[in-house]
């Protein structure tokens, strides 16, 4: 076999495994070894591999590579124990995961593209543009190295909330799901993953023909659809009317509630018509709310990358005051701007959640975690600042 340059295995599926034997003119169960020998026995070393005659491991070493991403540098909040790691991939980009310890266990937040498209004004990562997608292999490679640095803790539950849009990168994470919960393999359950998304309607129908049974979180952040358009650039094209629908279809398969991540932005999102109309809204599917505070967008040495003021907050016309005073004769909306964002009062969070239950069946406040280290909800940057901390 002649290859041009060297493969990447790592990320490879078992069907594209058996394509990569085929070509070396070895049979199919040769692809089964190797499924498990790198996924399974986490081996990255051709020579190690005591399955494989010496012929077969001089053809994957010399047409052949094993590479996963490779941490450079980790952070430690010291209030909350959260750990933030810089990745770098292999072309020299760098993304940020997050494990967050949860009840004596440990959660990964992983990214799913460098930067995102979705370009949300709370959220940092949304102010850095977009570069790329990762590939099955670097979000495979996040799981892999949270495994090791969790040690004996180990990761309980593996989130798709950290930067990028995920189900704009959605045939990876399909594969890389498949590959991790394959028994052959990582063998973690599907249901171990919760996919996050801003909520794109048309990627989401392809998603539930899947018939994965990860859990879904949708980062709706404002339950009136004029407000959602005015935050979430991508709610225009994704109207709750049809983005509603088809949570519920996905779940339906799923057989579990829809988890609503819920930004509280004071004098925004935080109003009793907010409260109002999100209670209206979770009467529509089976779901739990998670509110959460907006966190400032800093970096990790607490330095704004974003004007950050005491805001002057312009309501519009669904919040508790009424009225449009930014909208002007022809009642137009101004776009929010990060400066127009700040976290709510204790008294808003207390009033706001004190409203919605009963009324919805499950109500949590996601205290933030990471703040000291910019590793809390919207904060993911994944630039390099100071000296390496690991």
């Amino acid at each position: 076999m002649s290859i041009a340059s060297r493969i990447n295995v790592f990320g490879m599926s078992l069907a594209k495994m058996e394509m990569l034997m085929a070509e070396l003119g070895e049979k199919p169960f040769r692809a089964k070894q190797l499924f498990q020998w790198i996924y399974q026995k986490e081996i990255y070393d051709f020579a190690r591999m005591s399955s494989f005659n010496k012929p077969l491991r001089d053809k994957l070493q010399a047409g052949c590579e094993i590479i996963l991403p490779e941490v450079v540098k980790e952070q430690r909040d010291p209030d909350d124990g959260t750990r933030k790691f810089l990745v770098k991939l292999h072309d020299g980009n760098l993304i940020e995961m997050v494990l967050i310890p949860v009840h004596g266990r440990l959660a990964l937040c992983m990214s799913s593209q460098v930067g995102c498209t979705i370009g949300c004004k709370f959220c940092a990562t949304g102010l850095l543009g977009f570069k790329r997608n990762l590939t099955t292999g670097e979000m495979l490679g996040q799981l892999v190295l949270a495994r090791r640095l969790a040690g004996e803790i180990g990761v309980a539950n593996i989130v798709l909330m950290g930067m990028g849009e995920p189900l704009l990168n959605l045939q990876n994470v399909i594969h890389m799901i498949e590959i991790a919960s394959s028994e052959l393999g990582i063998s973690i359950s599907a249901r171990k993953f919760t996919i996050s998304t801003v909520g794109l309607v048309k990627q989401l129908r392809e998603l539930t023909k899947y018939k994965l049974k990860s859990g879904l979180a949708l980062s709706l952040h404002a339950p009136i659809q004029q407000l959602r358009e005015r935050l979430v650039p991508s709610a225009k094209d994704n109207p709750l009317d049809q983005l509603i629908p088809a949570c519920r279809d996905y779940i339906a398969q799923a057989g579990d509630r829809v988890t609503l991540e819920y930004i509280m932005i004071a004098g925004i999102t935080d109003t009793m018509e907010c409260a109002k109309a999100l209670a209206d809204l979770t009467r529509k599917l089976p779901c739990k709310v998670n509110l959460i505070a907006y966190n400032p967008i800093i970096d990790d040495q607490g330095t704004p990358l974003a004007p950050i003021r005491k805001a002057k907050v312009s309501v519009d016309r669904h919040s508790r005051e009424g009225g449009n005073p930014e909208g002007g004769k022809g009642g137009k909306l101004k776009p929010f701007t990060p400066h127009d964002f700040k976290p709510p009062t204790i008294e808003a969070i207390d009033r706001f959640r004190e409203y919605l239950y009963p009324r919805c069946p499950a109500v949590t406040f996601r205290k933030a975690k990471g703040l000291k280290i910019a590793a809390a909800c919207g904060q993911l940057v994944a630039r390099v600042t100071g000296a390496p901390e690991r």
